[in-house]
């Protein structure tokens, strides 16, 4: 994934996934906001190599380059902070850990944990749908970002086990 191919693979990665897509007006806003944080961004008043990337127009991903400066616990809430701020202009929820994300083709479906566990035993999703593992933590592990669900920690969570 080219996505921060730029910064060190070691960077921390944060994603934060939209309840819908964000449209023009959202984008711009959030682009401006992002890159004003960005440029701002410190620890202990030390300046974070920071970069950021809307994608899909419906994940905002953080990054922070932390093999000079680590992102200390206040510097990390600040950018928590940013992304209930976007949250309140846009009316867009970012925060939502409960709402799982997946492929149907080009199309990205959101489905609540329980929706998402009824799809998977319905077939509905399949092992070989492709899902979103927003709980990469670096930069290097980008490429299992989109993964078929059978290579995910969705497989262990919601696909039961044929006992025999």
């Amino acid at each position: 994934m080219t996505i921060f191919s730029h910064m060190n693979p070691n960077s921390r990665v944060w994603i934060y996934q939209a309840n819908r897509p964000f449209n023009d007006i959202e984008t711009h806003l959030i682009k401006e906001r992002l890159n004003q944080f960005k440029n701002e961004w410190n620890a202990h008043g030390i300046s974070l190599v920071a970069d950021f990337a809307l994608v899909y127009n419906q994940f905002i991903m953080l990054a922070v380059d932390e093999s000079s400066q680590k992102a200390s616990g206040c510097s990390i809430d600040s950018s928590v902070r940013i992304i209930q701020e976007i949250e309140e202009k846009t009316g867009v929820i970012l925060l939502d850990r409960m709402l799982l994300a997946y492929r149907e083709k080009e199309e990205i479906i959101l489905l609540k944990r329980s929706e998402f566990k009824k799809a998977v035993e319905n077939f509905a999703i399949t092992e070989d749908h492709i899902v979103f593992n927003n709980t990469i933590q670096f930069v290097s592990e980008l490429g299992k970002w989109e993964i078929p669900l059978k290579e995910s920690w969705h497989k262990a969570a919601f696909i039961q086990k044929n006992v025999q």
